[in-house]
C-alpha cells in the first residue's frame, strides 16, 4: 500500500501487512531502484496503522499514523534502525483530517493541515520548526486538495472544489505572505472527475496538472506566475 518514491527516484517506500491473521503488523518497505534489493523496517514501538509514507532531506521516512495509546498526528521512522519518534500531535477535538505533511526543502521544518477548532469547515495549514519546535499557522481557508511544495519551498500548488461556483480551481499559495493565486478555474459539469494530480515542473516555474474529462484525460502546464497554459 502507499507507494512513494523518494525525491531522487532512487528509492521506493511502500506499507506492507506482515503475520498471520489477527497479528499482523505494518511494515516499511524500501526498494533501491539501482540494487534491486528490498530491505523491510519494522517501526519500533509498533504503530498500528500508519499510511502516506515521505522521505525526508535527512533520510528519515514520515508517515500519517496512530500510536497503539491512540495518538494521531505525524511520525518519523527511521530508515535504518525503525525507531520511531512523533513529529507533530493533532488533538481529537480537532476532528482530524489528513494532515499532508510535506518538508521544507532545507529539512528543517514541516508543513501539515488541521481542522480548526472555531470553523469546522476551515483549515489551518502550519509550519512547525523541528529544531526549536515553534509552531506558525500559514494560512487559513477552505480545505484544499494534492498540496505540493514548490522546489524552493516557498509556495503550494493545490486543487480544489470550488462548490458554490460549481468549478474547480488550481491555485498558488505564498507560504510567506499566505496569498493565494488562482492559476484556472474549469466549470464542475464539463469534468466529472475534476483536476488533479499537479506537479511543479523542477525549475519550480511551471506546473502540471490532470483533468479528467468526459472524453478521458488530459494533461496541461501552466506557468507559475500566472497566465495562458
Amino acid at each position: 500500500n502507499f507507494p512513494a518514491w523518494s525525491p531522487d527516484g532512487r528509492l521506493l517506500y511502500y506499507s506492507m501487512l506482515k503475520g498471520p491473521e489477527g497479528n499482523r503488523s505494518h511494515v516499511l518497505g524500501i526498494r533501491s531502484e539501482e540494487t534491486g534489493q528490498t530491505r523491510e523496517i519494522i517501526p519500533k514501538p509498533n504503530l498500528p496503522f500508519w499510511a502516506l509514507p515521505i522521505q525526508s532531506p535527512d533520510g528519515r521516512v514520515v508517515v500519517t499514523a496512530a500510536d497503539e495509546n491512540g495518538n494521531f498526528g505525524i511520525f518519523a521512522i527511521d530508515s535504518e534502525s525503525g525507531d520511531v519518534s512523533q513529529l507533530v500531535k493533532i488533538p481529537a477535538e480537532n476532528e482530524p483530517a489528513d494532515p499532508s505533511p510535506y518538508w521544507s526543502p532545507d529539512g528543517k521544518a514541516i508543513f501539515y493541515m488541521v481542522r480548526s477548532l472555531e470553523k469546522r469547515e476551515e483549515f489551518i495549514i502550519r509550519r512547525k520548526d523541528l529544531t526549536t519546535g515553534e509552531e506558525k499557522d500559514v494560512h487559513r481557508g477552505i480545505h484544499t486538495s494534492e498540496m505540493k511544495i514548490s522546489p524552493d519551498g516557498t509556495r503550494f500548488v493545490y486543487c480544489r472544489n470550488d462548490m458554490p461556483t460549481k468549478s474547480y480551481v488550481l491555485g498558488i499559495l505564498d507560504i510567506q505572505s499566505g496569498k493565494e493565486l488562482e492559476l484556472w478555474r474549469f466549470p464542475g459539469a464539463d469534468s466529472p472527475g475534476g483536476i488533479i494530480s499537479p506537479r511543479w515542473a523542477p525549475d519550480g516555474k511551471h506546473l502540471l496538472v490532470a483533468i479528467s474529462l468526459k472524453q478521458g484525460t488530459e494533461l496541461w502546464r501552466f506557468p507559475a506566475t500566472g497566465g495562458p497554459g
